[in-house]
């Protein structure tokens, strides 16, 4: 009777919920109700395991035709800074950074080799598909001079040009994996404006060379 008036007054909840916490530490402890316990970790690795191959592999050619047009414009963007002394370069990062639909396909692109291997292929293979299309349609053309004696390096030159302009920051050269030789990238040393520029198209051009 003393303990249905006391919940009616609301006096005795707090100590139930002491005596219910209490209980959880106890099962805790015992490893007894460890799936029961929300985890930001757990949902992270179910999110993982959540995604299809084919759903990660799609996002993968979503997110690299981003990446795509990121390194193109940014290329140019970078050229305008290193001439003009301009920030266009930071104006092109933070609009992708903006996009949305971007960071959800690169998340889930990321959640599965699958998404890796198409967000790669679609970043580089279509622009250096189109360079060399354009490098055949280039070689048929009459009085090339020099570059119809070397029709190999003419076309290896323009692949090599298309996937240092659609590149971005985040992608590593083998000189970067080994952290020596000369493809290895510059990280920024506090370099601004017209040097920041020249610093981050070194950067490229060193991915194209590979």
């Amino acid at each position: 009777m003393v303990n249905e008036i006391l919940q009616d007054l609301g006096l005795e909840k707090k100590e139930d919920n002491k005596l219910f916490t209490s209980g959880n530490v106890i099962l805790q402890d015992l490893g007894l109700e460890k799936e029961t316990i929300p985890s930001s970790t757990t949902k992270g690795q179910n999110k993982s395991n959540d995604t299809g191959l084919i759903q990660s592999g799609l996002a993968g050619i979503g997110s690299g035709a981003f990446k795509a047009a990121e390194g193109i414009v940014s290329t140019g963007a970078l050229l305008l800074d290193l001439g003009l002394g301009t920030k266009e370069a930071a104006k092109v990062e933070k609009y992708f950074d903006s996009i949305d639909l971007y960071k959800q396909l690169e998340d889930l692109a990321d959640d599965r080799w699958t998404g890796t291997v198409t967000e790669v292929l679609t970043q580089f293979g279509v622009p250096g598909g189109v360079a060399l299309k354009g490098a055949n349609a280039l070689l048929k053309a009459k009085n090339l001079g020099a570059l119809a004696k070397v029709p190999n390096i003419t076309k290896y030159s323009a692949a090599g040009l298309a996937d240092a302009a659609a590149s971005t920051g985040d992608v590593d050269t083998i000189g970067d994996m080994f952290g020596v030789g000369p493809t290895k990238t510059r990280e920024n040393q506090g370099e601004k404006g017209r040097a920041e520029a020249y610093r981050q198209l070194e950067n490229k051009f060193k991915f194209g060379v590979e």
